[in-house]
């Protein structure tokens, strides 16, 4: 948890990526915290230092994790009852799918960077080879971060995909009521631009897509790149967690 000098205060809660975990978002928060948010950033299931086991990790055991880490937040008091969450890769995937489930009347804004739309349209689904090896053998295995920068190998079951194709975001973004502000690389060969676009069109909520270019997925963006999206974001959060 990152503390501004001044609380009570707004509340935003940052979602890591797949394979990545809470250590990556530390700058972020503190970017938040300076300007006067107090910020919160966790492990999902399986991640850097949470106690899941990511072989049984799923979308909605980590819909889970957040609904935890908002509870939470508000028996704090340093919380004013103002809260947005933002989320980069799968943690955007999340933050959407949590919006579209729970109508918080104390989450105000959304901010999903890099989000996909479909699953299956990821780098990491986009394989059918390899695809095909995971639903034959049950599970694979990726390189996980743990703490800092180290990794550790671990393998996945195929319950993932099974649990992620569950969600129809043309669907579920429809369900969402509060604004959301996208931002996307028009050069992200993980989870192309298109998954943003097709959020905006869905979207009837009060929305904006920002588009870097020349960037790609969020791990790849250049120090231009985030100071973009830390302004962009700047100005969405004051304009609906201090107005």
């Amino acid at each position: 948890i990152h503390i501004p000098k001044k609380v009570p205060a707004p509340t935003v809660i940052v979602c890591h990526g797949f394979k990545s975990s809470k250590f990556s978002k530390e700058e972020m928060c503190e970017f938040l915290a300076s300007k006067g948010y107090v910020s919160l950033r966790f492990d999902f299931n399986g991640h850097g230092e949470s106690y899941g086991k990511f072989k049984d990790m799923t979308i909605t055991k980590c819909n889970d994790d957040l609904k935890t880490g908002i509870d939470f937040l508000k028996k704090q008091k340093f919380f004013n009852g103002k809260m947005a969450l933002t989320g980069t890769s799968m943690g955007g995937f999340v933050i959407l799918i949590y919006a579209s489930k729970h109508h918080d009347r104390n989450i105000r804004a959304l901010v999903p960077i890099c989000p996909p739309f479909k699953m299956d349209e990821t780098a990491m689904m986009r394989n059918k080879e390899v695809m095909k090896k995971w639903k034959e053998n049950g599970y694979t295995s990726f390189y996980v971060r743990t703490k800092g920068s180290k990794r550790e190998k671990k393998t996945l079951s195929y319950g993932f995909v099974d649990d992620s194709l569950r969600y129809n975001m043309s669907k579920t973004t429809k369900k969402i009521d509060v604004p959301v502000l996208l931002i996307h690389g028009n050069r992200d060969m993980s989870v192309p631009l298109e998954h943003s676009k097709l959020y905006y069109k869905n979207l009837a909520a009060h929305k904006k897509l920002v588009i870097l270019r020349g960037a790609g997925h969020n791990h790849e963006f250049r120090k231009k790149d985030t100071k973009i999206v830390y302004r962009e974001m700047s100005i969405w959060l004051k304009r609906y967690l201090k107005n």
